[in-house]
């Protein structure tokens, strides 16, 4: 039986919007577009995440909240790291996938 993984309703939104042809998820273009998606989002709201932390920390003293959003701002620069090499990651996935790859034991068998 085949079926489509039901995803929220905010994804359903945003791929939409976003990513064209995005039931195209064997094409590899489109699996970029939705990784590149899902990455601005992350930033986008890790920074949000990052000044509600920061803001609370602060006025309530606690420096834990502050460190909490500390790593909310390194979520978003791995997000940004992520984008920043995921046209790379397809091509090299792109490449591997028409290259035939040819595995030559290095003993005949008898």
């Amino acid at each position: 039986m085949l079926w489509k993984a039901k995803v929220g309703i905010m994804t359903d939104f945003l791929l939409r919007i976003f990513v064209k042809n995005s039931e195209e998820t064997n094409n590899p273009d489109v699996r970029g577009q939705i990784g590149t998606l899902a990455s601005w989002t992350g930033i986008i709201l890790n920074i949000l995440l990052v000044a509600g932390k920061g803001t609370a920390g602060i006025i309530s003293g606690s420096l834990s909240v502050i460190a909490d959003g500390f790593n909310n701002l390194m979520d978003a620069a791995g997000s940004v790291v992520n984008i920043e090499f995921l046209d790379y990651y397809t091509t090299i996935y792109l490449f591997w996938q028409k290259t035939p790859i040819h595995i030559y034991p290095s003993f005949q068998q008898r």
